[in-house]
């Protein structure tokens, strides 16, 4: 018998009564539900890619994928945005006037 366990699958079943218990080997796989999808590119494009894949000894679709799952990943725009502007303002709050280039400085004649 074969069980879904928190997202994966088992073939461990575990039954007891008074008279018998029936205890099966366990042994869990994950489920993956992939998508695939179909990208046109430029015959040249893919030779290069191609070419490339196979220098890191790997396939032009684990290079996809792998771009994919990084793209995917990735802060969104708005919230990198914030982040740097909180880091910005923690940085302006440790500002002090005493920290100002001279005019000549700004301007490099200061050297």
């Amino acid at each position: 018998m074969v069980l879904l366990c928190g997202g994966l699958v088992a073939d461990e079943y575990s039954f007891s009564t008074a008279n018998f218990t029936l205890q099966l080997a366990y042994s869990c796989v994950t489920v993956n539900h992939m998508k695939n999808i179909t990208v046109s590119v430029q015959e040249e494009i893919y030779r290069r890619v191609r070419i490339r894949a196979a220098e890191r000894d790997t396939s032009v679709s684990a290079l996809v994928k792998g771009f994919l799952i990084e793209l995917a990943s990735e802060e969104p725009d708005a919230q990198r945005l914030e982040r740097e502007e909180r880091e910005l303002r923690e940085h302006i709050r440790a500002f002090r006037a005493g920290n100002r280039l001279s005019r000549d400085d700004v301007h490099g004649r200061g050297k």
